[in-house]
Parts: C-alpha cells; sequence; structure tokens
C-alpha cells in the first residue's frame, strides 16, 4: 500500500468524514527542482496549472511527494 491509499482510510477509522486527497505538488515537482525552476518561470506557472488539473485524480495523487487529507466536521 502506498500514502495515497493509506491516509484516506486512517482518517476514516479515525471518524473524519468524507475525506478529500489532494496531491501537493503535482506529477511535475522532480522536473522543476532538478531544473532549479523560479516561482516566476513560465515552467513554474505550468507546472502549478498541472499540479491544479491533477491534484485531486486518484490515478495522479500517488507522484506527489506530499500529500493532505481534509475533511469537514460539522458547520460553522
Amino acid at each position: 500500500m502506498s500514502a495515497a491509499t493509506e491516509l484516506p482510510s486512517a482518517a476514516t477509522a479515525a471518524g473524519l468524514p468524507a475525506v478529500t486527497m489532494y496531491g501537493i505538488e503535482g506529477p511535475l515537482w522532480p522536473v522543476l527542482e532538478t531544473l532549479g525552476a523560479a516561482e516566476e518561470s513560465t515552467l513554474f506557472r505550468e507546472a502549478v496549472a498541472c499540479a491544479r488539473a491533477f491534484e485531486c485524480d486518484p490515478a495522479v495523487i500517488g507522484v506527489s511527494c506530499h500529500l493532505l487529507a481534509v475533511a469537514t466536521v460539522g458547520a460553522c
């Protein structure tokens, strides 16, 4: 198993409802790191757009270096 499959199960087991998973860096993070892309570069902006497009895609989440599980409990 991977963290992408274990984290939602752990959150649900802890009683958190409707867990949504996000891949934080997206599938291009190794490219950006290798190239040393600056935040103001076109490559960086395109990579951010790619990360946003795939941040909840279960087939791609596991490629992200960091994961985020979000659950909403009750109303404010």
